[in-house]
């Protein structure tokens, strides 16, 4: 019998960060929560293409609502201080997923975040390892990575950023 692990890949510090060049489509900002989220796609599921016709289903994709406190790199310019920005965290269950599973009844394993993060998070400040993506028409961040403030002087060393 064949066993299927689903541990996510170990992936260091350094590879999140990636290359520091100007056509690096990862950006990095420190941010703050602010507790508000936004839906950014509703679906409804009928009732009719239920697997029992009993119900019908709904399937959101939300982002939060965070402030930009510093830009450690943005080579999209739209990054600022003070900014409010839209940040999309992929769910366990996609809407793939949840279409399936409201068809069939089958639910799939949940999709496992590639990175485990190495600095915890404390009070409100986060850092942000994001891109620019559409999600149903609305321009948001995916976040790839998240880090706690205490990984910043590390995360410099590796985009060659002096941290006087």
């Amino acid at each position: 019998m064949s066993q299927v692990s689903n541990m996510p890949i170990k992936r260091t510090l350094s590879d999140v960060v990636g290359e520091n060049n100007s056509t690096s489509n990862r950006q990095i900002v420190v941010a703050e929560f602010t507790n508000n989220n936004q839906v950014i796609n509703k679906v409804l599921f009928p009732r009719e293409t239920h697997y029992l016709k009993e119900h019908s289903s709904t399937y959101e994709d939300v982002a939060q609502v965070l402030i930009v406190k510093e830009v450690i790199r943005d080579n999209t310019a739209r990054l600022k201080p003070g900014n409010e920005i839209l940040v999309y965290r992929q769910p366990n269950y996609d809407i793939n997923s949840a279409r399936r599973y409201h068809e069939t009844g089958r639910l799939d394993s949940p999709v496992l975040l590639s990175y485990t993060q190495h600095y915890p998070i404390e009070g409100n400040i986060v850092i942000l390892f994001i891109l620019e993506r559409v999600i149903n028409e609305n321009k948001v961040w995916a976040e790839y990575a998240r880090e706690g403030a205490g990984a910043k002087k590390e995360i410099l060393k590796f985009i060659d950023v002096s941290t006087d």
